[in-house]
C-alpha cells in the first residue's frame, strides 16, 4: 500500500497601514517656548512569525505629548504633523518598522492666546496631542534582534505648506525592545509516499489487530523556542467508530480491499482526526526530524484482498 501525506505550516495574519500625518497651516512665525520638549515611550518584547503577512501589527502604544507652549506672530489656523527620519520609519531590526498617528487632538487655538508684554506682536499658544505608535512587520524577511533606544518622531507645528516644520516635542523610545522572530519551514518535500507493502490477510487476527508499522519522517527547520503541533485531517473509515482509522481510497469499489483501514501514529500513539497533538519545542533551533509511522488495522471480521491506499493531511502549525 502507498500512503500519501501532505503537510504544511499555518499562517498568522495582522494588518496595519503606513504612517499618515496631520497637517494644515497658516503660521508665519512659531518658536517653541522653553525649547523642544521630550516625550518618552516604551514597548514590551514582541514576537513575529516569519511567515506573517507584511503589515502585521506587533504592538501598539499610546503616549500624550502634554500641552506644549509656543510663541507665534499669527493667530491664523494651526496645523500639526508627525515625522520620522524617513518615510519607512525603520527600527534598526530587519523587517520591523513603526508608524505614528494621532488618536486625539487638543487644539487650544486661538482661545489660549495672550499678548506677550513688550513682545511687539508675539502671542502665547498652547496645544497637545495623543500619539499612537505601532510596531509592524515591514518586510518579507524578519530576524530576531533588539530595537535600541532612539528618537522615533517629532510633534511639529507646520508654519506654511512649503515651510520647514517647527518641532514642539521629540518622541523618544526610552528602552530597548527585544524582537523574536519565530518560524518553521519544510526541509523535505511536502508530499510523502509511505509504502506499507503487500500484507497477507493471515497477519490479522481480528477486529482491532494491526500490521507492522512503517516509519516516515517530517523534516523541519525551526527557530529556537518555536512550539510545533500537528493536526491530521482525512476521511474516517465507515467501518470503525475509532476516529484514528482512515478510510481506504475508493472504499467499496471493485478491486479495493475491505475490512481494513489505516492509522498514522506519533510516538506509538494513533493520531485522531482533527485533534491537535504537541510535537515539541525547538530548543536549539535548526533542523528537527519528527518521526511518524503508518499501519493497517482490521475493521471487519472478514478481510478481502485488493488495493489499500489512503490519503491524509498532516497540518503542522507553530507558535
Amino acid at each position: 500500500m502507498k500512503k500519501l501525506i501532505n503537510y504544511f505550516t499555518s499562517l498568522l495574519y495582522f494588518q496595519m497601514l503606513l504612517f499618515p500625518h496631520v497637517s494644515q497651516a497658516a503660521l508665519t512665525n512659531v518658536v517653541p517656548a522653553g525649547g523642544v520638549g521630550t516625550v518618552t515611550i516604551t514597548f514590551p518584547a514582541v514576537t513575529v512569525m516569519k511567515d506573517a503577512p507584511v503589515g502585521t501589527v506587533l504592538s501598539t502604544q499610546t503616549v500624550y505629548t502634554g500641552l506644549k507652549s509656543f510663541l507665534t506672530t499669527s493667530s491664523g489656523t494651526l496645523g500639526f504633523l508627525f515625522s520620522c527620519e524617513t518615510d519607512t520609519c525603520p527600527t534598526g531590526v530587519e523587517g520591523i518598522s513603526y508608524k505614528l498617528s494621532a488618536s486625539s487632538d487638543t487644539f487650544l487655538w486661538p482661545h489660549t492666546f495672550t499678548n506677550v508684554p513688550g513682545g511687539i506682536g508675539w502671542m502665547w499658544g498652547t496645544a497637545g496631542m495623543s500619539v499612537v505608535v505601532e510596531l509592524y512587520k515591514s518586510g518579507e524577511k524578519t530576524v530576531s534582534g533588539t530595537i535600541q533606544p532612539q528618537s522615533i518622531g517629532k510633534y511639529n507645528v507646520q508654519m506654511e505648506e512649503d515651510a520647514t516644520p517647527q518641532t514642539l516635542a521629540e518622541i523618544v523610545l526610552s528602552g530597548a525592545v527585544q524582537v523574536t522572530a519565530l518560524g518553521c519551514s519544510l526541509s523535505s518535500s511536502d508530499n510523502l509516499n509511505v509504502d506499507l507493502g503487500n500484507v497477507p490477510s493471515r497477519n490479522f487476527s481480528g477486529i482491532g489487530s494491526t500490521s507492522g508499522a512503517k516509519d516516515f519522517n517530517v523534516n523541519l527547520e525551526c527557530d529556537a523556542g518555536t512550539n510545533v503541533n500537528v493536526n491530521m485531517s482525512g476521511t474516517q473509515s465507515a467501518d470503525s467508530t475509532d476516529s484514528s482509522v482512515l478510510a481506504l481510497t475508493s472504499a467499496g469499489s471493485t478491486g479495493v480491499s475491505s475490512g481494513i483501514g489505516v492509522q498514522v501514529l506519533y510516538n506509538g500513539t494513533p493520531l485522531a482526526l482533527n485533534s491537535d497533538v504537541v510535537l515539541g519545542t525547538s530548543v536549539a533551533g535548526g533542523a528537527t526530524t519528527y518521526t511518524f509511522s503508518a499501519r493497517y488495522i482490521q475493521t471487519l471480521s472478514k478481510i478481502t484482498a485488493g488495493t489499500a491506499n489512503t490519503i491524509a493531511t498532516l497540518n503542522i502549525s507553530y507558535e
